[in-house]
């Protein structure tokens, strides 16, 4: 998931928040900046959902303006990006949004 946002054709940085006894409790797994916004994901294996304590940490980061949610699959993480390039404005970055919606369209319907 840090090499897609790393990876990503705009400005963007990603890395992986380890916990610890100086974290705060339920923080987001990974920290990114996508073209000057910031983005918190939470990473969860497929079937698992975030904890209260790490629903009420996303929900104060979308609170103060950062894009927040989680994220099973990689599919799911491009939906997390594509909401974030489109709150930038920009028009460069509603273009890759628009790119990437479109790739997540075609596999949907290439799904069984």
């Amino acid at each position: 998931m840090i090499r897609r946002i790393n990876d990503l054709d705009c400005p963007s940085r990603a890395r992986v928040v380890h916990g610890g006894p100086h974290q705060a409790a339920g923080e987001p797994d990974i920290d990114a900046c996508i073209m000057g916004l910031t983005l918190k994901v939470e990473v969860k294996l497929p079937g698992n959902v975030p904890t209260p304590r790490q629903e009420a940490v996303i929900r104060k980061w979308r609170d103060a303006g950062a894009v927040a949610g989680w994220a099973h699959s990689l599919e799911h993480l491009d939906v997390l990006i594509i909401d974030c390039l489109r709150s930038t404005g920009d028009g460069t970055a509603g273009v890759l949004a628009d790119q990437m919606q479109d790739e997540l369209d075609a596999n949907e319907r290439n799904q069984p």
